[in-house]
Formats: structure tokens, C-alpha cells, sequence
């Protein structure tokens, strides 16, 4: 590859990696606004409708959408498993092949 167009390569492999990045970003603030909306709702219906079940069900999906977000927060951003994928992309976008 010719320096131009190893420039033109890592260019276009950066600008495919800031998209996705702000994507996820994006997926995840849509995500945690509605957990802030949905289970606060869950909690209200609960105690409202609440007839001494001795069982508090809305604890639930709290638990299980409040792991999914950590493993979220949690994730490490460096492993990437979809970077063959990238590696096509950005030859697509710098011209190569």
C-alpha cells in the first residue's frame, strides 16, 4: 500500500470506529432513560396494587435490567470482536480493492 492510501485507510478505519462508538452511546442512553422511566413505574404499580402477596415481583425486572445495564457499563470497549468486519469497511471507504 502507498502511504496516500494507507492515510486514506486509517482515516476511513477511525471514522468507522467513532460511529460506532457514538452508536453505542447512543444505545445505551436510550436505554438507561427508559429503565429510569419503566421501572420507577413498576414500583409505583406494585405498591398501589400491592394485596399482601408477600412476593414483590417489580424487584424483578429491576435485578435483571439493572445487571444488563452494569454488564453494559462494564463491558471493555477495547475487545473487539468485529474487527475484520472494520478492516473491510474502511478499504471499501478508502478506495482500496
Amino acid at each position: 500500500m502507498e502511504t496516500t492510501e494507507l492515510k486514506k485507510y486509517q482515516e476511513a478505519f477511525h471514522k468507522i470506529e467513532k460511529e460506532e462508538e457514538i452508536n453505542e452511546r447512543k444505545k445505551f442512553k436510550k436505554n438507561l432513560i427508559l429503565f429510569f422511566i419503566i421501572i420507577p413505574c413498576l414500583l409505583c404499580l406494585y405498591f398501589l396494587l400491592q394485596q399482601n402477596s408477600g412476593f414483590h415481583w417489580s424487584l424483578l425486572p429491576l435485578l435483571g435490567w439493572g445487571c444488563g445495564i452494569l454488564s453494559w457499563i462494564f463491558t471493555l470497549p477495547n475487545v473487539d470482536k468485529t474487527l475484520p468486519n472494520k478492516e473491510k469497511e474502511a478499504e471499501k471507504l478508502a478506495g482500496i480493492n
